[in-house]
């Protein structure tokens, strides 16, 4: 034992304590806390991944760390949301995110399009978990052991639950590079316009040279920063922005003879 009393406030590994029933209680969000470590000169919450075993060559995986994939396709992105999962649990589904991932999972199980296998308890045979199981099973998290049981129930029928990688990149696979590329091109130009839509919102009657706003958005392509800055003026209900048109050119002066 460690001996030192955790709701004490006089311990610094208190505050800790605090801001992590802050999250589980949905008062704070992960990011929130992640922000407060970093404030106060703690370690981080959720570590990094480090040297520890790229566990995506692996030919099973444990179903968050299935989950994780379905939700971000993408090898790295997929482990270190499985290590925030590890350390706040269900609360990253308040986002629904998460929740939604373990839902489509849970589902191609019960199709048997996924195969998954665990250890019944007081044995350590591992065994196929049949498909037609699943319509009766649900999945919990006590302490950090995943365990599989009936509705309604707390008592395991199933331990340390496996699930097939091969299906899970089957079901899910990795985006190729033409479609990360464009799903990259589309949050960028979703960022400029909610950009836009602050700025016009200030002054919806005032616009101010496109010029001015490019340069902040240099990977965005000409033609989506155009639709971005037209939805933007629509969304603020600034028509000024959209169409503010163009100063009249002066007519050149004529020299007249002396």
């Amino acid at each position: 034992m460690s001996g030192i009393n955790w709701l004490d406030p006089r311990h610094r590994q208190a505050d800790a304590i605090r801001i992590t029933m802050q999250v589980h209680r949905g008062a704070l969000t992960p990011e929130g806390a992640e922000e407060w470590a970093k404030a106060n000169g703690r370690p981080p919450f959720v570590p990094a991944i480090g040297a520890a075993p790229n566990l995506m060559e692996k030919s099973a995986w444990p179903i968050p760390l299935a989950a994780a994939w379905i939700l971000t396709r993408e090898p790295v992105e997929a482990l270190n949301a499985w290590q925030a999962y590890k350390v706040w649990g269900r609360a990253l589904c308040r986002d629904n995110r998460m929740y939604q991932a373990q839902t489509e999972l849970w589902h191609q199980l019960s199709c048997g399009e996924a195969h998954a296998t665990g250890v019944k308890p007081g044995t350590e045979e591992r065994v196929a978990i049949p498909a037609v199981e699943w319509n009766d099973f649900t999945w919990m998290r006590i302490g950090d052991a995943a365990i599989i049981s009936f509705h309604g129930s707390r008592r395991p029928v199933y331990l340390d639950i496996l699930v097939e990688a091969r299906d899970i990149y089957a079901l899910w696979p990795k985006p190729k590079p033409s479609a990360v590329k464009a799903a990259a091109a589309t949050a960028e130009e979703g960022r400029c316009r909610a950009a836009l839509v602050l700025r016009m919102r200030v002054a919806p009657t005032t616009p101010v040279p496109k010029s001015l706003f490019r340069g902040e958005f240099p990977q965005l392509r000409r033609r989506a920063f155009e639709r971005a800055y037209a939805a933007a003026a629509e969304k603020a209900n600034a028509p000024a922005w959209r169409a503010p048109g163009r100063r009249k050119k002066r007519a050149p002066e004529i020299a007249t003879p002396d």
